[in-house]
């Protein structure tokens, strides 16, 4: 189904696309329903559906679909989806998605530190030259969080993502 989900598309025939993966997801494909969650939340509308997308991606995701984990960061990180922790959480399903290999995954990791209140050095809209040294003395040994994106990053890269 996602060969001719994928070929739907490339004749731009979004329907199709749409309801071959559908199909399939209603019959328990779990990466059917990770590509249609990333559609759904991702294509312009009358496609466009993110409550839909975001429910399909925490059933993928669930069920270990790399692009269900992805489009369930993008949920996290967006707020669609409510979470005590939307950092941790997004952090850990990209995270989940780039050791599956998914060059989607790593962007997500990325996308994720850049978004860490933590790591930035912006208060209120404004540089903050204080938070800007904090960040800059910080050893080697406490930047993994930093370390890992960037190779998360770097893999994304290195696959033309």
């Amino acid at each position: 189904p996602i060969d001719e989900a994928n070929q739907a598309l490339k004749e731009q025939n979004i329907s199709e696309a749409i309801r071959v993966l559908q199909r399939a997801a209603d019959n328990g494909d779990a990466a059917a329903k990770g590509l249609l969650s990333n559609h759904l939340r991702n294509f312009p509308p009358p496609y466009k559906d993110v409550e839909r997308a975001c429910k399909l991606a925490k059933e993928a995701s669930d069920s270990g679909d790399a692009m269900g984990l992805v489009t369930r960061t993008e949920c996290i990180l967006t707020g669609t989806e409510k979470t005590f922790h939307p950092i941790s959480q997004a952090r850990h399903f990209a995270r989940l998605a780039w050791k599956k290999g998914s060059p989607a995954g790593g962007f997500m990791l990325y996308l994720v530190y850049s978004q860490d209140p933590q790591y930035r050095y912006n208060e209120n809209g404004k540089f903050s030259q204080s938070k800007y040294d904090a960040l800059a003395a910080m050893p080697v040994k406490a930047r993994t969080d930093q370390i890992e994106a960037l190779e998360a990053l770097s893999d994304a890269m290195n696959t033309g993502h």
